[in-house]
């Protein structure tokens, strides 16, 4: 009998786990990198750099994209029958569970299979609305739309600084936290005989995500490729920045000094993501008399 409830409960709660993925995917990414969940590749370059200075090539690629601008839309409605649908789906798979079950604890296993039904299938509905994200459902170069015409000069003006400025900033934090060498390069310059790692840095993206319609609520969001190369291993990864939202004219007003702002703001943050993932921590400072 036990064995019997325990097989049901256990197709629950998979069942159950189907419409809460999104949010424990995102509690295990959370918890993977609380507790040093990192890959392994990353730790082995993180223990190569730390074993003693190195000599790094930084190749910073120029910026190979302009501006975009995406309208976005929340499909609350999809997202809710998506939810609605693993919820049933989870249901049915917790049926699969009972096959077991007779007797009394048959009865018990039907009676608590049916009243998780709505349960599932309306919490899904309601978490899958919940999570559903913003998707684009068109796109225009800035300069081309009536809407983000604007602020396309600043775009032009700060966009091909940008990799310039994390890769300037990365240098730095290589020197300071290593003690390594770093020769900054450009793409058509051949890599330097007593290079030990190649890091390579691009901007992947540059894109303003917003709504139609007049004075719309947007936000920036910038994605930089890295890859680090070394004698034992590669990686590479995508990093992204997303500015909190702001109305469009106010990223226009005042010679447009809060998009000004979050390009600031963005270099600081990528550079630190980066930072994180490839240098070990420094040590802590040692204590008095020690």
């Amino acid at each position: 009998m036990d064995s019997a409830r325990f097989s049901a409960k256990a197709g629950l709660v998979r069942g159950a786990m189907r419409f809460f993925r999104p949010g424990a995917v995102v509690v295990l990414a959370l918890f993977l990198a609380a507790c040093g969940g990192s890959s392994a590749n990353q730790q082995t370059f993180q223990a190569w750099l730390d074993e003693e200075p190195r000599i790094v090539q930084l190749v910073v690629e120029p910026p190979a994209t302009g501006g975009t601008f995406h309208v976005m839309e929340t499909h609350y409605g999809a997202g809710a029958a998506a939810g609605a649908g693993a919820g049933a789906a989870g249901w049915f798979e917790a049926g699969s569970g009972m096959s077991g079950c007779t007797g009394e604890a048959g009865a018990f296993c039907l009676l608590l299979w049916l009243a998780m039904f709505p349960v599932l299938v309306l919490g899904g509905a309601v978490v899958g609305a919940a999570t559903a994200e913003p998707v684009s459902v068109d796109s225009w170069a800035l300069a081309e739309a009536e809407l983000t015409r604007p602020i396309a000069p600043v775009f032009a003006e700060y966009l091909p600084g940008m990799t310039d400025r994390v890769g300037a900033d990365l240098a730095a934090a290589f020197r300071d936290h290593g003690g390594h060498t770093v020769v900054l390069s450009v793409p058509a310059e051949p890599e330097p005989e007593a290079a030990e790692a190649r890091i390579v840095i691009r901007l992947q993206g540059a894109d303003v995500l917003g709504q139609a319609g007049e004075n719309p609520k947007v936000r920036l969001r910038l994605r930089v490729y890295a890859s680090a190369t070394w004698p034992t291993g590669v990686e590479g990864r995508v990093y992204e920045y997303k500015s909190g939202k702001a109305r469009l004219g106010e990223w226009s007003a005042e010679g447009a000094t809060v998009l000004q702002g979050n390009f600031d703001e963005a270099a600081g943050f990528l550079t630190g993501r980066m930072v994180g993932r490839m240098l070990l921590p420094p040590p802590p400072p040692a204590e008095p008399g020690s």
